[in-house]
């Protein structure tokens, strides 16, 4: 498994609101001449026309650093410019830059697997999709040992402990996706919980693969 890094300019969008420290400490009535204003513009039809555009398929998914992303950008700007506002940055501007790093995995079409039991190949979207966390120009994994470790958790509050001591330096683990659900006493239940998530598991090992469960339940938005 290859994939490439590639660092992007970004820029966030800032709104400062002018509040004076006796605005804050106290709330005064809201004249009626205000309320009548905001009875008028404050509208479902304005809101949604908003969300209408920044939702729009035109804009790609907005992600950050596309073209999707500067448009939206721009949107929001001229709106609030539009209604009296005022950029926070140096100059009067909007937006401040910053660098994130983009990454773009190039995959194979089929990947291996080798077990005792015979050989099992994945195919690219219809079987497995996968994604590189390695901040680095290029990351492959060969010959790898996989090793099942359940839902992966260790919770010494409920007892629960999927490595028992395992070593797994140098090892993909393959787990269950979320967290038990079965008994409402263990894990709050189907509440999905900080253990459902995968930011917890040993940072020795190389990898992980999660078994497509949860995904088929969640969809494509949850990848």
């Amino acid at each position: 498994m290859i994939a490439t890094g590639k660092c992007r300019r970004f820029t966030l969008l800032f709104i400062v609101f002018a509040l004076s420290g006796a605005a804050l400490a106290q709330t005064p009535p809201v004249p009626h001449a205000v309320q009548q204003a905001a009875h008028a513009y404050i509208t479902r039809a304005a809101l949604e026309a908003a969300v209408r555009f920044l939702s729009s398929d035109l804009l790609e998914g907005r992600g950050p650093a596309t073209r999707g992303d500067q448009l939206a950008r721009l949107y929001l700007q001229t709106r609030l410019e539009g209604m009296g506002y005022q950029g926070a940055f140096a100059d009067g501007a909007w937006q401040q830059p910053f660098d994130i790093v983009g990454l773009k995995a190039a995959l194979p079409k089929v990947w291996s697997f080798q077990g005792k039991s015979g050989r099992v190949e994945l195919s690219w979207r219809d079987d497995y999709i996968a994604a590189s966390g390695v901040q680095k120009p290029s990351v492959s994994i060969d010959n790898a040992e996989l090793v099942f470790v359940g839902y992966g958790i260790q919770a010494p509050e409920f007892k629960w402990d999927d490595f028992k001591g395992m070593n797994l330096t140098g090892k993909i683990l393959v787990m269950m996706n979320n967290d038990p659900d079965w008994d409402p006493n263990l894990f709050a239940g189907k509440r999905r919980l900080y253990y459902g998530r995968r930011d917890h598991h040993p940072h020795h090992r190389i990898g992980r693969l999660s078994l497509a469960g949860g995904a088929e339940l969640l969809g494509w938005r949850a990848v």
